[in-house]
């Protein structure tokens, strides 16, 4: 898995407001394109914050690269719809890979899961470092009043992916049960690879710090993307593209 330290943003992105690129050098990538981008605002650095808004859309067409020293590639968006094992976060039972205990529904293997609902918790990815995960979101709300609402702690890769004509929610509180240092900052938090991708529309509220916060490779590759941050929108490591 190759690694970058720089922001790849598309130069046939249309920004209505600048990338903040604080900390970085920026340089362009291939194959994006936007129907829409308002009030963008990004980071692939630690250190750098940013009051922030964010809005946008891209399409990137058949899983092609973004950058060529991305994690991204066709197999992300691409699975057997028959695979899915559908979780009702209304009513979530536990089941081969899913975990259910104490307002908090564990993924611990590879596959892909469909989440449906309403859920007040959070639901975490904890699969082996090999694994891929898919989250695919149909008309679901995440909302975690004392942490991260989306907590990825180990996997090769995570995929969310909102599916086509719904509407989808994730938020965190003003106010975390654990503010150690390293641990989540973000309505969706990810220590791996990180792929946002769908036909759907995905809403980010980050209450706490930051909306999307991942630890490694950070891509964007189509969809509708809502963030509203407290400090940070979108923050990734070793790159955000």
């Amino acid at each position: 898995m190759k690694k970058s330290n720089m922001i790849k943003s598309a130069t046939s992105i249309t920004l209505l407001a600048a990338l903040a690129l604080t900390g970085c050098s920026a340089t362009s990538a291939s194959n994006a394109s936007a129907s829409s981008a308002t009030g963008t605002s990004a980071s692939s650095t630690s250190d750098t914050t940013s009051k922030v808004a964010d809005t946008f859309s891209t399409d990137v067409k058949s899983g092609a690269k973004l950058a060529e020293d991305t994690h991204y590639s066709a197999k992300d968006v691409t699975w057997d719809s028959s695979s899915e094992v559908t979780i009702d976060l209304s009513n979530p039972t536990a089941t081969d890979g899913v975990t259910v205990s104490d307002g908090v529904i564990t993924i611990t293997k590879a596959g892909n899961y469909k989440l449906t609902g309403t859920y007040s918790g959070q639901i975490k990815v904890e699969a082996a470092d090999s694994d891929m995960v898919r989250l695919i979101l149909n008309n679901a709300t995440i909302t975690n009043s004392t942490g991260a609402a989306i907590n990825v702690v180990k996997a090769d890769e995570v995929v969310i992916y909102t599916a086509s004509g719904t509407t989808n929610t994730v938020s965190d509180g003003s106010s975390y049960s654990d503010t150690a240092s390293g641990s989540p900052d973000a309505a969706i938090y990810s220590k791996s690879d990180l792929t946002l991708a769908g036909e759907g529309t995905l809403k980010v509220e980050g209450k706490y710090e930051e909306g999307i916060h991942t630890t490694d490779g950070l891509v964007i590759a189509s969809g509708t993307l809502e963030v509203n941050a407290a400090n940070t929108g979108i923050k990734g490591k070793d790159y955000v593209d």
